[in-house]
């Protein structure tokens, strides 16, 4: 891998410290560079034990430069790799000033005493101890005390506590929750049923994850437990399961039957005026359908009685028509023609 020009820059103005602070070029030569997962140089030590350290502001300008040597004693570390992990995992603490045998150096989690595996050189390997949080690593020896240049972060698994919604059916795509704690970093929802996806969303926190579950309509019913996987470990729901349903059964409309019913009327009788002078002064017309009943009328009666008017009906074909009286009475009759008019 080639070096960005920078850190060969810096490299070689360690270089030169180090031909200034008095080790043979044969020992410069030899120096091992520590870097942080910013790929910023952080320390150097040759192999006389002497050693620079760089501290660096939040926003990455160096504030520091410390020298130790190997006449002047002291401890110092650099970094922690890899700078999170879980529990009962070993990780590298890289520095200067261990004594030997590594067992001699006290090393602490944020206050957790670790039991140290190994070391050699610039380098010891310990393993994060159960009860440990996250906050700095310290080593303690004969040398002194010296804590991490930052933080060590203690990756916790995940712990799934339910789920919404609970029932799904079958042949459907549909958002949900999972609800539990450390579930901010998840980075995979899975279940063993095949035809069962899940995609997790944006959003996340530490106790809730929202997914989107695809239920394929293959997938039998039943119920199915899933596990939720974050830096920290793996979790499975166990007990807390997605119950698939049989979906809604499908159905086609192949036509549309329409029925128009006809209405039925029936005319009632009608009374014409009666008394004197009476009269209709207009055409009464009537619409009707098919085996209509037409009621009797009475015709006007008294003195001067007329119709001034025709009468006219208008009716479909099987028509029933009674008879009509004709008006009675003196001066009665009939000024226009009655008639009818059939379809």
């Amino acid at each position: 891998m080639t070096m960005p020009i920078w850190r060969t820059i810096v490299g070689g103005v360690v270089f030169l410290l180090f031909l200034l602070m008095g080790p043979s070029a044969g020992s410069a030569d030899q120096a091992q560079y520590y870097y942080d997962e910013l790929g910023r140089l952080i320390g150097v030590v040759n192999d006389q034990g002497d050693a620079a350290v760089y501290n660096y502001d939040a926003v990455g300008n160096l504030l520091a430069i410390q020298r130790f040597t190997s006449s002047g004693g002291g401890v110092g570390l650099f970094l922690i790799a890899p700078g999170s992990s879980i529990v009962n995992t070993n990780v590298e603490i890289r520095g200067f000033g261990f004594t030997v045998p590594p067992s001699s150096n006290q090393v602490q989690f944020n206050g957790v005493t670790a039991a140290v595996v190994s070391g050699s050189g610039g380098s010891l390997f310990v393993t994060v101890p159960p009860g440990a949080t996250t906050g700095p690593v310290t080593v303690t020896n004969a040398n002194g005390t010296a804590a991490s240049p930052s933080a060590f972060t203690v990756l916790v698994p995940p712990i799934i506590t339910g789920v919404e919604p609970v029932r799904v059916a079958q042949g459907v795509t549909t958002r949900g929750t999972i609800e539990g704690f450390n579930l901010k970093t998840a980075s995979a929802v899975q279940f063993t049923q095949a035809g069962l996806t899940a995609t997790i969303l944006a959003g996340a926190t530490d106790d809730t994850l929202p997914i989107t579950m695809t239920i394929a309509a293959s997938v039998p019913p039943g119920t199915y437990p899933f596990s939720v996987t974050t830096p920290g470990g793996t979790a499975q729901s166990g007990a807390i399961t997605i119950e698939i349903r049989p979906g809604a059964p499908a159905f086609t409309v192949t036509s549309v039957l329409t029925v128009k019913m006809p209405v039925i009327a029936t005319v009632p009788a009608t009374t014409a005026p009666t008394g004197p002078s009476a009269s209709t002064s207009a055409a009464a017309t009537v619409q009707m359908l098919l085996n209509t009943t037409v009621p009797a009328t009475s015709a006007p009666t008294g003195a001067s009685a007329s119709t001034s008017a025709a009468a006219t009906v208008q009716m479909p074909l099987d028509t029933t028509v009674p008879a009509t009286s004709a008006p009675t009475g003196a001066s009665a009759s009939v000024s226009a023609v009655n008639s009818i008019e059939m379809p």
